[in-house]
């Protein structure tokens, strides 16, 4: 009993240990109080690759890789993947904890010291038994981007010299080490201008291509030209996708994060705690499955992962917020404590109780994920609250404290993780942007769409609240009902008719943040965003390019003409505007072939999030972006009111396929044509000899 009400205090202040700028967010080798705040090491399909290989270099150890890199950015979790591998090393080779010991004294800098850049161990001095074959010592690499402080030695340099050891004496040591691409990349540059390291340079360029995304399925484990070399893209797998079945990565920190065995069985604020309520709504399985989509959805949106400093930053966030968001004059309090004196503060209805009320509203998860609210600091809105507060009347204090609330707001944030909430992901996202008919309740009794809730709150928030009524919290309810009584109160005209254009303004304001609050809260638990019925497409296209078929067929009707052919200026390079008809010079050819790049699926890498697409010999990486605006275009948008972005891969395509073209033989000898101003030329290439033959002016189409 006394162990589980231990256990139980943890949540939620302890949560606000996990964040990236504090010391749950950046991992320490071997350190037992860093980079691991949900407990224990997270379980990735990388960590089960690392264990597997070190059963096979035990079983098989001059056959198996003897060098493994994990190459990635920073917060990928390399250095904890390699704090697994060595613990799982020193249980097969029964060390007893040596090994691991020995590491942790290595790592454990004293006295403002630095950790050497690579640590050596002798595995004779910690197994008893040491398989035939298997090489004699351990060297790790923690980071191979720190600076080598040797003379005339830089980190690229090293690293290659390391690489080329390990290939020309794969017996002699484990080899493992954690780099970036720069540092790779630096290697690469190194070995070229070193004929001492010559023979490292087809590894190291095959390194870098098997690490880095693209459309070739290049093997990294191991690679083809040092099969004892294997790496591993850490930046390459996503932490919020499924794998094979199995649940993404993210939600295992959020299990951690909603035991409900770490947090208090009774909460001092009850049940208008918008921190336990956080607690409540992630433990289901919609809402902890919805969140792990809309994280998934971004980082296809935006192309960029998630990483693992990046989710102990966000977690923390949308259920408890920021430790300096607690602090008091006397001291910190914890999360529960400030709910319970806000709703006390509360208690009588004014335009202060209002503000209380949505400072805790602000304060649920799915709020904290979309921040983003109208602000109204000055022009007519502030006169019409003016005005209305002149009139004194009890009923509009939830309208005026409402506009004084969303007034107050600033987006500007002291944290990564905020900022970007703030930014780009509600941009991309917000349920309370989405349109349309997507169904946002789902009863057994009916189904409510988006379009459905937005005509209720239109007419009055009494009517989307009773449509609602089920399915917000209680801290919500509580301030739509307020909402009810002001919004009735503006539609009464018990008000001077001088006043009538105000109170429209106002009334209007309330509606429309009782239907975004309502469609960013419920949206949020179900994963139902803006752009939805995109995003899923995207999705289904990355992982099967059959479902690519659509857009092949836009993009070639994007590249031809009506008469489905290729036609590119010649007189022009890239970003230049188009030149008079009259200068004009145009190249007309046949179709140019828009084929999809085909994936093989091998254990030998992984998958590579991004499609691709062959345009002739050009390929082209299918992005969001992109695949969004020519299904736009096939829904009737013109061709004038894509991105930019998507005008400029235009333009480069069209460029390089060009360029191609009029290099290539087997195109010339189809019948190829010119435009030179009004003019049409027709060229033909028959037995190394051309042909030239005028058509007359050239007419449109």
């Amino acid at each position: 009993m006394s162990e589980q009400a231990a256990v139980a205090s943890e949540f939620p202040a302890d949560l606000l240990k996990w964040s990236g700028h504090r010391g749950g967010g950046v991992k320490r080798p071997f350190h037992a109080g860093s980079g691991r705040p949900s407990g224990d090491h997270v379980e990735t399909p990388v960590i089960a690759r690392l264990r597997s290989w070190v059963d096979n270099l035990l079983l098989a150890p001059t056959t198996a890789p003897s060098a493994v890199l994990l190459v990635g950015g920073p917060g990928n979790g390399k250095t904890d993947a390699v704090q697994v591998l060595i613990e799982y090393l020193d249980e097969r080779l029964v060390a007893n904890g040596g090994l691991v010991g020995e590491c942790t004294r290595i790592y454990t800098a004293a006295d403002g010291s630095l950790a050497p850049r690579q640590a050596a161990l002798l595995l004779s001095q910690f197994a008893s038994a040491i398989p035939s074959g298997l090489p004699q010592q351990l060297r790790i690499v923690q980071d191979a981007s720190e600076d080598p402080q040797q003379p005339g030695t830089s980190r690229g340099k090293l690293l290659a010299m390391e690489l080329l050891q390990c290939f020309r004496n794969p017996g002699e040591a484990i080899y493992v080490c954690c780099a970036n691409r720069g540092v790779v990349s630096e290697a690469l540059s190194a070995a070229k201008l070193n004929n001492a390291l010559s023979a490292a340079v087809p590894i190291l360029e095959q390194l870098l291509e098997a690490v880095t995304s693209g459309p070739k399925d290049v093997p990294c484990w191991p690679l083809p030209s040092a099969p004892r070399i294997a790496a591993w893209p850490m930046d390459v797998e996503s932490l919020t996708a499924d794998s094979s079945g199995v649940q993404p990565v993210c939600n295992n920190f959020l299990r951690v994060a909603v035991d409900e065995r770490r947090w208090p069985a009774t909460c001092p604020a009850g049940s208008k705690c918008p921190f336990c309520s956080n607690r409540n709504l992630l433990a289901t399985e919609e809402a902890s499955g919805a969140l792990c989509n809309l994280l998934r959805y971004f980082e296809l949106a935006s192309g960029k992962r998630w990483t693992f400093r990046d989710l102990f930053s966000l977690i923390p966030h949308i259920i408890v917020g920021d430790d300096r968001e607690y602090a008091a004059k006397t001291g910190n309090r914890g999360p529960c404590e400030w709910a319970v004196e806000q709703i006390k503060k509360a208690a009588p209805a004014s335009a202060d109780s209002i503000k209380i009320k949505l400072n805790l509203v602000s304060r649920l998860y799915q709020h904290r994920l979309f921040p983003l609210w109208p602000t109204f600091r000055a022009g007519t809105h502030l006169k019409a609250a003016r005005e209305l507060a002149a009139l004194k009347a009890p009923e509009l204090s939830a309208a005026l404290g409402l506009l004084a609330w969303l007034g107050a707001r600033r987006h500007a944030s002291e944290t990564d993780i905020s900022k970007l909430l703030a930014t780009t992901w509600s941009e991309v996202l917000d349920p309370a942007l989405a349109s349309g008919p997507l169904a946002l309740i789902e009863t057994q009794k009916r189904t409510c769409t988006i379009q459905d809730v937005e005509e209720r709150f239109s007419l009055s928030v009494a009517d989307g609240l009773e449509l609602v009524r089920l399915q917000v919290s209680e801290l919500e309810r509580d301030v739509l009902r307020d909402l009810v009584v002001a919004d009735e109160f503006l539609a009464s005209q018990a008000y001077p008719r001088r006043l009538a254009p105000s109170a429209r303004l106002v009334q209007q304001v309330v509606r429309q943040f009782a239907s975004r609050l309502v469609k960013r809260s419920i949206g949020t638990r179900r994963g139902v965003c803006k752009g939805l019925v995109r995003l899923r497409e995207y999705r289904d296209a990355t992982t099967n390019v059959d479902e690519l078929k659509g857009f092949r067929k836009s993009l070639q009707a994007l590249l031809h003409d009506d008469r489905n052919r290729f036609t590119a200026s010649l007189a022009t390079t890239f970003g230049q505007p188009v030149p008079y008809r009259s200068r004009d010079v145009r190249l007309i050819t046949s179709k140019v072939s828009v084929k999809t790049v085909q994936r093989a699926k091998s254990d030998a890498r992984p998958v590579d999030p991004v499609p691709y697409v062959r345009i002739g010999n050009y390929v082209v990486p299918v992005t969001m972006e992109l695949f969004s605006s020519l299904a736009d275009r096939d829904f009737g948008l013109r061709a004038a009111s894509l991105p930019p972005a998507v005008f400029a891969l235009f333009d480069t395509t069209r460029s390089i396929v060009t360029g191609e073209t009029s290099r290539d033989p087997r195109m010339l000898e189809e019948e190829v044509l010119i435009e030179i101003g009004g003019s049409r030329q027709c060229f033909h290439l028959e037995d190394g000899q051309v042909s030239v033959i005028t058509q007359g002016e050239a007419h449109a189409g």
